[in-house]
């Protein structure tokens, strides 16, 4: 009989082909991704080998993506952040639209989504008129019926990866 987990209990559940190893592994790469492999072979008392072993297994199963610079986008002159939420035609040349918003560099991220909109875009911009002129490009793609354009105001959060 498997012990139930009671609602006080803080253990986060993990990959079925992950150990607490890995989760450590993880951990330490996720706090300084410019860390040694021997340093952290040295934090967890194991070998450099099993270290390294651990992290090309994690990249070869999809779960380490690689390591990445995180950089302030205010300090590199994109103060503006927006939310873009796209309603499209839904018809069979989307892959076109994907495409396209693809080739915007100032798009950092976008999403298909579930309720109003079918894609959502986060973007940067350096001005209003930079933002404006953005919003002119993704309106007039060919499959974009309509978009509504939220501003950040302020960012309270923003994690990586919250899993650790």
């Amino acid at each position: 009989m498997s012990k139930r987990k009671t609602s006080g209990e803080t253990k986060k559940e993990i990959a079925q082909d992950m150990d607490g190893l890995d989760v450590e592994i993880l951990q330490r790469l996720s706090q300084d991704a410019r860390k040694s492999y021997l340093e952290i072979a040295r934090e967890l008392n194991v070998a450099n080998a099993t270290v390294h072993e651990r992290i090309s297994k994690l990249k070869e199963k999809g779960i380490l993506k690689g390591f990445y610079t995180r950089m302030s986008a205010e300090k590199l002159g994109r103060p503006i952040t927006a939310f873009v939420g796209l309603i499209t035609s839904q018809n069979k040349q989307l892959h076109r639209l994907v495409e396209r918003l693809k080739q915007i560099e100032e798009i950092e991220e976008a999403h298909t989504v579930t309720g109003k909109y079918d894609f959502l875009i986060k973007l940067r911009a350096r001005s209003n008129d930079e933002l404006q002129e953005l919003l002119n490009r993704i309106g007039s793609i060919p499959g974009v019926g309509r978009h509504e354009t939220m501003m950040a105001l302020t960012t309270i959060l923003e994690k990586d990866v919250p899993f650790f």
